[in-house]
């Protein structure tokens, strides 16, 4: 069940198959050879103040164990298929949905796993909903889910990551990831409706963090070229590269440093989202040199002014 009677139920499987060794009970052993789930969902939520709806992975509190275990389970491969993955976290506002989610654990040594899905969907905020599709391969310690390898196609961005997800403290997990970035879907995804458009591609390599309430995405951007397009001209910064900060509440882009127009810029950007009675705010701050602005009106294609020289200065918006 979910939290509440008016909540989505945690699991619904429409088809659960299991196959157990009967004899290995002689051994006071619980052998499960295989077990087969079809056609299920499971719904996730998250809520301010630390409620969510995770069950607990090691069942109620209990006083500790003082004799040796009455009986050892264990499971030789599980095959759950037709399935889907919903995660609403209503504390950061950020949901995710998988669907043709399969997954495979076998038993070996340890237990090791793979899940794909495709045509999933992936919303931050209010901004435009992400296609995602993902594969991955993983391997199960205790309540600790190790990310070996995620592979992960989406709106924008093609990453690779590696990463872990603690179950016994939902939704705690850190991954570490490379992303191929392409600008124009960036700008359609998070700047939808803008009067200017984005050119190039780029890289991020960071780290992202997702904890009860609220997320982090830390790391840094670079771009071999990276246009900004307006009805002015085109804004062209050659090898740029930054650092950058994502919370609930802000988005910073600081020490982009790149160069321009045969001279060099170095920017920061921030947006901080209203929220708790305070207004929003953006801010864009820019020092630049040896500019050379006979080359910056050419880029900019304008139809009558001409100037020639070098500029240096600064600019705060």
């Amino acid at each position: 069940d979910g939290l509440t009677p008016k909540d989505e139920p945690f699991l619904f499987a429409k088809r659960i198959e299991v196959s157990l060794t009967w004899s290995a009970l002689l051994g006071r052993e619980v052998l499960l050879d295989t077990i087969e789930m079809t056609d299920w969902r499971m719904v996730a939520e998250s809520y301010e103040g630390d409620r969510h709806s995770f069950p607990r992975l090691a069942g109620p509190p209990r006083p500790p164990r003082t004799g040796p275990r009455p009986v050892r389970t264990t499971l030789q491969y599980v095959h759950a298929y037709r399935g889907e993955f919903v995660f609403n976290d209503f504390g950061s506002d950020w949901r995710t949905v998988a669907p043709n989610l399969d997954v495979v654990v076998t038993h070996g040594s340890d237990y090791r796993g793979q899940a794909k899905f495709s045509n999933g969907m992936v919303q931050i905020q209010k901004y435009e909903p992400m296609w995602a599709n993902m594969q991955a391969a993983f391997t199960i310690d205790g309540s600790h889910l190790r990310m070996d390898r995620i592979e992960i196609q989406s709106d924008g961005a093609t990453s690779e990551a590696v990463g872990e997800i603690d179950l016994a403290h939902w939704p705690e997990q850190n991954y570490h990831f490379v992303s191929a970035i392409d600008w124009p879907e960036v700008r359609r995804v998070f700047f939808d409706g803008s009067s200017w458009e984005l050119d190039g591609k780029g890289t991020f390599e960071g780290d992202f963090h997702k904890f009860r309430g609220a997320f982090t995405v830390k790391g840094g951007v670079s771009s071999p070229l990276f246009q900004v397009l307006t009805t002015f001209g085109t804004y062209r910064f050659p090898r740029i590269a930054g650092q950058v900060l994502w919370t609930p509440t802000t988005m910073a882009l600081s020490n982009l440093d790149s160069d321009f127009h045969g001279g060099r810029a170095v920017q920061s950007y921030a947006v901080q989202w209203p929220g708790q009675g305070k207004p929003g705010l953006n801010r864009w701050d820019v020092s630049y040199e040896g500019v050379d602005l006979k080359d910056l009106g050419d880029g900019l294609a304008w139809p009558v002014l001409r100037l020639a020289g070098r500029a240096r200065g600064h600019n705060s918006l």
